[in-house]
């Protein structure tokens, strides 16, 4: 069985034949090449993807098993107070009679010590959701994603090229050369793809960074100097398969040495819109809904005021949309009027 270095060795050959093959003059670069090494060497072999699917359960498992026992303990905290205090009724009216007729001093103790231990609850609630969200990323990203995610995509653009090669060597329109293009139009969906997220998985990028944008931007043009070239197979196969295969050597070789604001460069590029990403809004749409009706069922529980309840709604509705929608909130806010039946001026 090769090893991963005779396999990274047999890839970086067949690269160099495949576009002596189609007639680029640009070759693959040294960091292209160990990109390419670097790939096989981290690959996610059967073993080793059992073991991360294994450990990417069992540790959000076990620490939401302890979260539930730390809430349980909480709440039962908060149902006996360390202060006890009779309260007779539900409602505001024989809470207030009850403030009324107790003891001053021992009233008020009482009522500060159940608002300390109720916001220690919450605050105990809160920050254990968020060792449970922050421990199922570090799941995420130590057991679940391969560690090759930042060389795949030097390794699809070698397997386009060798698409590319195979099929400029078949008779144009032959049975052959078309499963070819099918295959190489398929290893193009995945470049596409892995172009539109390397801002997301780029660790020099925050997310609150301002270079996001021009960068997705930048990445979605590249997309589409890919699918225009891919159009072109249509009309002249051979040049097309040449062009697209120099296309992509080119991007192959900016992205290997951290070039990612330009993978080609601005006068092939800067003329062309952005390729559409993906459309996420009917997700956005039913995740509003969804949360909006949650919230109103929520609070048909909490016996509020009719008043109370419309101001509680529209705050909850609020909060979910600058979850869900983002600085796209406004949009996120027409959505919400058309949920809750109501129109803004």
């Amino acid at each position: 069985m090769p090893t991963p270095r005779e396999k990274a060795d047999d890839e970086i050959l067949n690269l160099r034949s495949n576009l002596t093959t189609l007639g680029v003059a640009i070759g693959v670069t040294g960091p292209t090449r160990t990109m390419i090494r670097r790939y096989h060497a981290t690959r996610m072999w059967f073993g080793r993807s059992l073991f991360n699917l294994f450990m990417f359960f069992f540790i959000p498992t076990l620490v939401l098993r302890i979260y539930l026992d730390w809430v349980e303990t909480v709440v039962r905290a908060m149902r006996n107070p360390p202060i006890d205090v009779a309260i007779p009724a539900d409602n505001l009216n024989e809470w207030w009679s009850l403030a009324k007729e107790a003891n001053p001093i021992a009233f008020s103790a009482a009522v500060s010590m159940a608002f300390m231990v109720l916001l220690i609850g919450i605050i105990s609630i809160v920050a254990a959701a968020l060792l449970i969200y922050f421990v199922t990323i570090f799941s995420f990203k130590h057991f679940w994603r391969s560690p090759s995610r930042k060389y795949v995509l030097v390794h699809h653009v070698s397997n386009a090229i060798d698409y590319a090669a195979r099929a400029y060597q078949k008779a144009p329109g032959s049975a052959k050369q078309q499963i070819l293009l099918r295959g190489l139009s398929s290893e193009l969906r995945e470049i596409h793809k892995e172009v539109a997220l390397i801002t997301r998985f780029n660790k020099t990028i925050t997310r609150s960074s301002h270079r996001r944008i021009p960068l997705h931007t930048h990445h979605l043009q590249v997309i589409a100097k890919l699918q225009e070239q891919e159009r072109g197979i249509d009309v002249d196969v051979r040049s097309a398969l040449t062009t697209l295969a120099e296309t992509l050597t080119k991007v192959a070789n900016a992205h290997s040495v951290g070039k990612i604001g330009e993978l080609l460069s601005e006068t092939e590029v800067g003329s062309l819109s952005p390729a559409r990403s993906r459309d996420f809004e009917p997700l956005k749409m039913a995740l509003t809904a969804l949360m909006l009706s949650g919230s109103v069922l929520l609070v048909t529980f909490l016996d509020l005021p009719d008043a109370a309840v419309t101001s509680v709604v529209g705050a909850m509705g609020i909060l979910a949309v600058s979850v869900i929608y983002g600085s796209n909130a406004r949009r996120g806010l027409e959505i919400l009027d058309s949920v809750r039946g109501i129109q803004r001026p």
